[in-house]
């Protein structure tokens, strides 16, 4: 099976990407992905223009396809990118579906073995891990792209682009990036940020203005997750 596995991994990563892709916002997500890509490339570059130039063909949504070049070292770079941030996301929604999610957001995800479930000073708390196969392509899509999401214009507003673009197009950047976004994208955002974790990246043009809970990203993106979460919004949960 191994060999199998071998044989056809090119293939298996290709349709791993794609199905995540495809959706209402593949053109976006793709483009936010390869931006992350780039750009963590361009950090371990001492010349700046390439950073200024990655960041110019990401908000012109330029970038390249790596699908239409049939380019393999990206798609394979995709797959890693979206296999690493898979784990947060099952472990985001694992949590919005606790029983308990103030308690479960202290708990930490057992990395070698999620089935395990979360676990919190040594002691396992819950039993119930949810993964990415549980959920419908849709909600698959929409989760990963407001973490790409989130994660890219982090960057855009990190100090390392304020070092090769000025003030004024950063934030004419950042500005038009969250103008673009609907009201439910909008709150999707916000669902990802946890302030506690993230308050010294705080980035001025999404205001949050108060905690966010863990529920909030998972309800919008699944109604069975929300009925998990017994109907609470995030905006209850909030308060």
């Amino acid at each position: 099976m191994f060999s199998q596995y071998k044989a056809s991994k090119a293939t298996i990563r290709r349709n791993y990407v794609i199905n995540l892709l495809n959706g209402v916002r593949r053109e976006g997500l793709l483009q936010d992905a390869l931006g992350l890509l780039y750009l963590d490339l361009a950090d371990n570059r001492p010349d700046n223009h390439v950073m200024k130039y990655i960041i110019r063909q990401w908000d012109s949504k330029s970038l390249p396809d790596p699908f239409e070049q049939k380019d393999q070292a990206t798609i394979a770079k995709l797959y890693n990118l979206f296999s690493s941030m898979s784990m947060f996301v099952e472990d985001y929604i694992s949590k919005a579906a606790s029983p308990n999610p103030p308690q479960a957001y202290l708990c930490l995800p057992q990395i070698a073995d999620p089935n395990k479930g979360l676990y919190y000073k040594e002691h396992s708390f819950s039993p119930r891990h949810v993964t990415l196969d549980e959920l419908n392509l849709p909600e698959c899509h929409f989760l990963m792209w407001a973490f790409i999401k989130y994660d890219i214009i982090f960057k855009i507003q990190g100090p390392k682009a304020a070092l090769v673009i000025d003030n004024n197009e950063q934030s004419a950047i950042s500005k038009k990036e969250y103008e673009a976004l609907t009201d439910c994208e909008h709150e999707a955002l916000h669902s990802v940020l946890h302030p506690k974790i993230y308050e010294a990246g705080f980035i001025p043009y999404f205001p949050i203005g108060q905690d966010r809970d863990i529920v909030g990203l998972a309800t919008i993106a699944s109604p069975s997750l929300a009925e998990a979460a017994e109907g609470r919004s995030m905006i209850e949960m909030a308060r």
